[in-house]
């Protein structure tokens, strides 16, 4: 698979967990991929823009267009009124709804926690938990992850632990449970609330609740807190 399959692939969400894991460490050893990446991100939402306004401009000009004076057959006229009616009433809503897709959304402003709360050096011997379930989350195996986290959570129960479970419960698209969990944290007061708040607009985003990825949006900007320049250009998307 050369490069620009990967990348297609990465942005249609198609790569399993080792492939994923694989290509984020491209993305790290080579800036270009990366860039590249984002540009294919950013292009994406471009074209739909682009494609939506094209749709506008069409309906201007047929507003504006004069017809000729003809002989009318009533019925036919009608008929096809009726259809035209349908028609252009469904493009009407469509750009009256002129707003992003949510799963473009969502690829373009997703990505995992960096691990934060326990560091890992690669030198570093696997002799508890905390560290087996932290390096299988940096590494992308997030199935391992989920598992071990969930067992350090029974026997350690630290709330941050709570947020990365958040984190590796969206990277496998388990939005709804991730939801859970990030409410539970944000409840907890834990130090890293504004990450919570982050990822959980995004898991609404998925889940299709607009209207509580709005709300938790602005809760985060009011706190002024992590991501909140990418958090006001979210909003501005989608409300």
């Amino acid at each position: 698979m050369n490069k620009e399959e990967l990348i297609d692939r990465y942005l249609a969400g198609e790569l399993n967990e080792e492939e994923k894991s694989n290509f984020k460490k491209m993305m790290d050893d080579d800036p270009s991929i990366a860039e590249e990446v984002k540009f294919r991100r950013e292009l994406k939402l471009a074209i739909k823009k682009s494609e939506r306004t094209q749709i506008k401009e069409m309906l201007s000009a047929t507003e504006k267009a004069r017809g000729k004076s003809v002989k009318i057959n009533w019925p036919m006229y009608l008929a096809a009124a009726s259809v035209a009616f349908i028609f252009i009433t469904g493009l009407w809503f469509f750009v009256l709804n002129d707003k992003p897709d949510p799963d473009e959304l969502y690829v373009a402003y997703y990505a995992p926690y960096e691990n934060v709360v326990h560091p890992i050096e690669r030198s570093e011997s696997i002799e508890n938990l905390e560290t087996e379930a932290f390096l299988a989350y940096e590494q992308g195996n997030y199935k391992e992850a989920r598992a071990l986290f969930s067992k350090l959570e029974v026997e350690r129960k630290d709330p941050y632990i709570q947020l990365y479970l958040g984190i590796t419960l969206m990277s496998m698209e388990d939005y709804s449970l991730a939801t859970d969990y990030f409410n539970e944290y944000i409840k907890s007061e834990g130090k890293l609330k504004d990450r919570a708040l982050w990822y959980l607009s995004l898991s609404y985003l998925k889940t299709g609740e607009s209207g509580k990825a709005i709300q938790t949006l602005k809760k985060l900007i009011e706190m002024n807190g992590y991501n909140r320049y990418k958090a006001e250009e979210l909003l501005a998307k989608i409300e």
